[in-house]
């Protein structure tokens, strides 16, 4: 990495907002997976790249929206040597930091793999969860804004079919078990009562189930992040369509503080 693979080096990060985040190198490693560093995004997020003089340069961002497995911990992230920083990451400088902060840093970060065009995405997350949590959870920053009926995918299959399906399976890397676990016994709960509704289940007799479905999930708001959401939302629809209800297609949105 050159100059670049020094304790210390830090490089400003476009963000897809049009911002800059930044991150810093906290340890090399000459030998591990071929050489390369551990970097870690700084708390600094700007309009422009930072200067090195910049406070936050000095502070490591936490991680701790559900979106990140074994949350909190600071954002620190392995990357080999073969992967040089993309041209659109300026170089600020080198910057002094504290011996035994960057140890401490490392050890966090010593099983996390990462690559240069990971960064932006995960410092953006973050950064609107500590700075605008309602607008995230509310989805403020989809990045598809698409009408619920434009995008929406029609269940073809039966209650009984859904009911094997396994909920919330791609949640497993990156949503805390203990989150997991409670979504998937809701989801278990929900469907399970509709099928003791029987073969034609009425919208009067379906709501409330449907209803305690998204209430539970309220309750646990702060622990969904947008990808989560929309997940809890395609099942809701799921549920709607195995059941054949009609006019049940938009209460999630009525019912959702998530």
């Amino acid at each position: 990495m050159g100059i670049e693979a020094q304790v210390g080096a830090t490089f400003a990060v476009p963000l897809a907002d049009g911002q800059f985040a930044a991150v810093r190198i906290v340890g090399v490693d000459p030998k591990k997976d071929g050489g390369g560093a551990w970097f870690a995004a700084t708390e600094y997020v700007g309009a422009v790249p930072p200067n090195l003089d910049e406070p936050a340069l000095s502070r490591i961002q936490i991680l701790d929206t559900s979106g990140f497995s074994t949350a909190p911990r600071p954002c620190v992230w392995w990357q080999r040597a073969a992967e040089p920083p993309p041209a659109d990451f300026p170089f600020v400088g080198v910057m002094k930091s504290a011996k035994v902060e960057n140890t401490s840093a490392v050890e966090q970060g010593l099983e996390w793999h990462n690559t240069w065009e990971k960064w932006a995405e995960i410092i953006l997350h973050q950064w609107r969860w500590d700075h605008d949590r309602k607008g995230m959870i509310w989805g403020k920053y989809d990045a598809d804004m698409k009408s619920k009926s434009a995008k929406r995918q029609r269940w073809e299959k039966t209650l009984a079919e859904l009911r094997q399906s396994r909920f919330f399976e791609g949640w497993d890397e990156f949503v805390p078990a203990r989150v997991t676990r409670a979504a998937r016994k809701i989801a278990r709960e929900a469907v399970d009562g509709l099928i003791e509704l029987g073969a034609r289940p009425t919208k009067k007799k379906a709501t409330p189930i449907l209803r305690k479905f998204i209430e539970s999930f309220n309750d646990m708001c702060t622990d969904i992040d947008t990808i989560s959401r929309e997940e809890i939302l395609e099942l809701f629809d799921q549920m709607v369509d195995a059941a054949k209800l009609k006019g049940c297609d938009e209460l999630a949105e009525q019912w959702r503080d998530f």
